[in-house]
């Protein structure tokens, strides 16, 4: 199989690779600081925090926001990006109802958790959710600039504060705060950016309703099934913590914070790219599964040498850089490192599924994912230790990610069959 891309393939690839690496570099080294100023508990705290926000950041604008890339008309994208806002405030709002009735149930809460569930999560929704939007928007301007600039200026954000918070504010939710406010810098930053693209009139909510329920099945069953893809994500941090306590769910947030800095650049470089290449080739009814096979090709061979480094010495590799009281998180890499190359290669072709139209498709996958790892932990959580219970995690994440893109290359050469 002879791997050839085009070169205005790899153009932008290059530019948010150079983005993302500078992101990814602040945060490797800014979490080595950190392993030294925090301990696993302070990490597994964040660690819950940074899931439940995953989880609803995951649905961005309800998915409305992958039509900034998409929509071929441009006269109409300042609309589509109207619309992405006034979904993004309507989850706001449920957000903070439901914050509400957290505290109308659970009277007994301290202060700090009061000003996190009740002002610090809704507000962190509304600049997570709209940085989704902005970059879309950017993609679909070619401004990719901006797009990389607004991940530097969060991660440098948070970075320094929480460095400066380890010595100043003696609190377990020092990190909780740093990174708040590296979305609200990176939310001002785009705003100001793109701030001239917003339609400075009247909504018109009735246009705004008849839209959505034009692109229902988009809306319904893509942001559902990315929010339950996102819960199944999360899910071991959640099980983690109960199980096991906070001091082995630091130890997996720290790996996962560590070892998601190469993935992310790589992932968020070509995955961003993809999808618009593919959204191309499919609105010009071009074949595309001989080209995904060849990227599926090129992701898994640039895995080979890390994952035989990560088998034989994740845990010296982790004690040599932050100290023997993270060794192991090394052990952890060592035995999940394979789950992480198929999740990895699987969720980098994941936004092929909107140009496809297989939304519906991958949401029942998404669901059985949430199944399978609920009942897994529920089961095994109780009859495995805080070692085994990593090669159940391995063998179940090899197991849905490897479905997923199993159905990702199947409906790719069921595309090119219907030309």
């Amino acid at each position: 199989m002879k791997l050839k891309f085009d070169k205005d393939y790899f153009s932008p690839i290059k530019i948010i690779a150079y983005g993302t690496f500078y992101d990814r570099a602040i945060l490797i080294f800014s979490s080595i600081i950190l392993a030294w100023l925090y301990s696993p508990k302070d990490f597994a705290i964040f660690a819950v925090y940074s899931s439940i926000l995953s989880i609803i950041h995951s649905a961005g604008a309800l998915k409305y926001d992958t039509l900034l890339v998409t929509h071929k008309d441009n006269n109409k994208i300042k609309f589509v990006l109207q619309d992405c806002f006034i979904i993004v405030f309507f989850i706001f709002i449920a957000c903070s109802i439901f914050s509400f009735l957290l505290l109308i149930f659970f009277k007994n809460i301290n202060f700090e958790t009061l000003i996190i569930l009740h002002v610090l999560l809704p507000l962190n929704v509304i600049f997570s959710n709209s940085l989704i939007v902005f970059q879309q928007y950017a993609v679909r301007k070619n401004d990719l600039k901006k797009f990389n600039n607004s991940k530097i200026i969060q991660s440098f954000i948070f970075s320094l504060l929480a460095i400066i918070s380890s010595f100043l504010i003696k609190s377990e939710l020092s990190l909780v705060y740093a990174y708040f406010i590296g979305f609200f810098a990176s939310f001002i930053y785009f705003y100001l950016g793109f701030k001239n693209s917003f339609i400075k009139k009247k909504i018109n909510f009735k246009k705004f309703f008849s839209n959505i329920k034009e692109r229902k099945d988009l809306i319904i069953y893509d942001s559902f099934g990315s929010v339950v893809n996102s819960l199944s994500n999360e899910l071991p941090v959640f099980f983690l913590g109960y199980f096991y306590g906070q001091v082995i769910l630091g130890y997996y947030a720290m790996l996962l914070k560590i070892v998601n800095v190469p993935i992310t650049i790589i992932m968020r470089s070509v995955g961003t790219v993809n999808f618009k290449y593919i959204s191309l080739k499919v609105n010009k009814n071009e074949p595309i599964f001989n080209y995904m096979l060849k990227l599926t090709v090129v992701l898994f061979s640039i895995t080979i040498i890390p994952i035989l480094i990560s088998t034989f010495f994740g845990k010296e590799i982790f004690t040599l850089i932050l100290g023997e009281k993270w060794s192991y998180s090394g052990v952890i890499l060592s035995t999940i490192c394979i789950s992480i190359v198929i999740k990895f290669v699987s969720l980098t072709l994941l936004e092929t599924a909107y140009p496809l139209k297989i939304v519906k498709i991958l949401s029942l996958w998404k669901i059985f994912s949430v199944i399978a790892t609920f009942i897994s932990f529920l089961y095994f959580g109780r009859l495995l230790d805080d070692f085994y219970i990593f090669y159940m995690v391995n063998l179940l994440e090899i197991s849905i990610y490897g479905i997923l893109l199993f159905i990702i290359l199947i409906f790719s050469k069921r595309f090119d069959a219907k030309l």
